[in-house]
């Protein structure tokens, strides 16, 4: 009788846990979605909608992984590291818990200061992505003129 009681218990307490990690999954890679795509006012630090394969490789994945991260469990399963969350919370001026539980900071992003050296690095950071976006489109426009000639 008590085996059952326990059992029945187990399953339900699963349940409930897979219920509150599916919500939390959902919330979480849309709010990654959202900062990455600057519809979020936590991004602080870009204007512009940034790739997921610029957003991959500035927290040291590939594309794919990234693309399956946004996704959540319907990608598949990946999961963020401990690195790459705090990469992507220095990315996007966030904390740890904005960026999964969308929980406001204690103290506000007005609070915490930034060192001069820091916001050259995002600028420059920023920089080099558009130049490489640039470059990207660059090279895809002469290949599609290369294979309009064949």
């Amino acid at each position: 009788m008590a085996v059952d009681a326990i059992t029945r218990l187990s399953r339900e307490y699963k349940q409930l846990m897979d219920a509150a990690v599916k919500d939390f999954e959902s919330t979480y890679t849309s709010r990654l979605r959202a900062m990455r795509e600057s519809q979020d006012p936590h991004n602080v630090n870009f204007n512009a909608p940034l790739s997921q394969a610029a957003v991959a490789d500035l927290i040291g994945t590939v594309r794919q992984n990234y693309y399956k991260i946004e996704l959540g469990r319907k990608g598949g399963g990946v999961n963020l590291s401990v690195q790459q969350a705090i990469r992507l919370c220095i990315l996007y001026g966030c904390s740890m818990d904005y960026l999964f539980f969308g929980k406001e900071p204690k103290a506000s992003n007005a609070d915490i200061k930034r060192s001069e050296d820091s916001l050259d690095a995002e600028r420059r950071l920023r920089r080099l992505l558009e130049e490489e976006n640039e470059t990207l489109k660059k090279e895809n426009e002469k290949l599609r003129e290369k294979l309009k000639k064949k």
